[in-house]
């Protein structure tokens, strides 16, 4: 009786053991799936961040540009009397400064408007081409009478305007 009570108690320690080993099996399979998806996770976030260190690389260089082709402009502004040949030259001054603020503008809403398209989710209010959309805003506007600017009203402002240098 002794050795049937001895080996039944056994038995059961052996079949619990045994579940035990089959559950940290499991767990192991479970473990080894979860740390194989971290390694791809991890390896995944290395390239995107590898690939935004390069794109801001050439965002730097780019920004490094413009900003000495701003500096350029800004050059000729500080070397010229703006006002001073606006009173004296009007036709000749007005057309290039309209000119140039449009062509400002239509690079703005072009550039903006890439921005904008580049998060765009297929079905969204304002995905879809721009003939389709409802919130599109136009720059142009036409112009019903002709209205001279002169400066004279604003003198004292533009006078007063100076250029800060750009420092980073």
């Amino acid at each position: 009786m002794y050795h049937k009570t001895t080996i039944t108690a056994l038995e059961n320690r052996l079949a619990d053991l045994q579940s035990e080993v089959d559950f940290t099996r499991a767990e192991n399979v479970a473990l080894q799936t979860a740390a194989q998806t971290n390694e791809a996770t991890i390896r995944s976030l290395e390239a995107k961040s590898a690939q935004q260190a390069q794109q801001m690389g050439v965002l730097t260089q780019n920004n490094q540009k413009l900003s000495s082709e701003r500096d350029e402009f800004m050059s000729i502004f500080k070397k010229h009397n703006l006002t001073k040949l606006a009173r004296s030259k009007p036709g000749l001054i007005e057309p290039r400064i309209n000119s140039g603020t449009h062509r400002v503008l239509e690079t703005i809403m072009l550039d903006t408007r890439e921005l904008d398209q580049a998060d765009d989710i297929q079905g969204e209010p304002d995905s879809g081409p721009p003939s389709q959309r409802s919130s599109m805003i136009s720059v142009e506007q036409p112009i019903e009478e002709d209205v001279s600017y002169t400066g004279e009203r604003d003198e004292e402002a533009f006078n007063e305007f100076t250029i800060k240098p750009y420092t980073d």
